[in-house]
């Protein structure tokens, strides 16, 4: 619907030599000119302490203030945990708290979107859309509806 404006992978810490993760970073021109940022990733499973240091790296890896981005992914991590602390701080909560993982009968939500810069995102409404048959994950998706302010940069 929008034009890649730019698609970029980056290989986040792995410290211990556990499954490899990435950070992908799409630039996307709203109405052909107004860029705005979606960044996907799927955090480190094995230790809460890798998950922070991907954290710490995330951060300046997304665009400076001029730009709104969402940050969205299976991070592994409860929202209590440091690494979404972390994000959190500089980032907009833009989904809730309800179980998302297992899918069938979710129990944690390891799930979660962010909007930075903070003050530039609002969120509408957020839901944990239910597990089919033929679903692609073992973890719920997470439907948020966000109000973007592109002049809170």
């Amino acid at each position: 619907r929008h034009p890649a404006a730019e698609v970029q992978t980056f290989e986040l810490p792995n410290p211990k030599a556990v499954e490899q993760r990435v950070l992908l970073k799409g630039t996307f021109l709203l109405d052909g000119h107004t860029p705005f940022v979606f960044v996907s990733t799927h955090l480190d499973y094995s230790s809460p302490e890798t998950q922070e240091l991907q954290a710490k790296y995330i951060i300046p890896n997304l665009p400076a203030d001029s730009i709104p981005a969402v940050l969205a992914g299976d991070f592994n991590a409860l929202a209590t945990s440091p690494a979404l602390t972390l994000l959190a701080e500089d980032g907009a909560v833009l989904s809730g708290d309800a179980p998302t993982y297992p899918a069938k009968a979710p129990e944690k939500r390891l799930d979660h979107i962010f909007g930075f810069p903070k003050a530039a995102f609002r969120l509408e409404s957020t839901s944990e859309g239910p597990a089919g048959d033929n679903a692609a994950s073992d973890h719920l998706p997470v439907i948020s509806t966000i109000l973007v302010d592109f002049s809170k940069k």
